[in-house]
């Protein structure tokens, strides 16, 4: 094939593959009144607190995960300070392993050595969503106010 029906042919199957490719476009339409748009305000110092306390949840969430993180790798550092503790004394002694058997018993009967118990691996634990926009959207409509949506072409 010649490079001139490659490049038609390319063409023609990205036409027909982004075709119907739309997008939609809101367009908020404010109420008419003077009440209606006081109204609005309050909707948006509403949604606005709401993304404040969406932020600050989320900020508690992020440290409290942080922190169980932190307490998790000091409980397994300790641990392991412990067991370097054991090895070094029992490699002076004569019957070694049967030493750190015994050493490890007498830790852990007495927990210095602790189980380490790791933080959940769940990801997406901290993202809180509390709605704010929806709420908005609601609170705009009752308000009066009304929305227009506009599909446009991709390309």
């Amino acid at each position: 094939m010649g490079k001139q029906v490659k490049k038609l042919l390319l063409l023609l199957i990205g036409i027909i593959f982004f075709q119907g490719c739309t997008y939609t476009v809101t367009h908020p339409i404010a109420p008419k009144s003077i009440e209606g748009r006081e109204c609005v305000q309050q909707c948006e110092s509403n949604e606005y607190q709401c993304k404040l306390e969406e932020t600050r949840l989320n900020k508690t969430c992020k440290k409290r995960d942080n922190h169980k993180q932190k307490v998790y790798e000091r409980c397994l550092n300790n641990n392991k300070n412990i067991y370097n503790d054991i090895k070094r004394y029992c490699s002076k002694r004569k019957h070694q392993k049967q030493c750190f058997k015994d050493q490890l018993v007498v830790y852990k009967k007495h927990k210095i050595i602790k189980t380490c118990i790791a933080p959940a691996n769940n990801y997406n634990r901290c993202t809180t969503d509390l709605g704010c926009g929806s709420r908005y959207s609601k609170c705009f409509i009752n308000c009066g106010g009304s929305y227009y949506y506009e599909k446009k072409d991709l390309f």
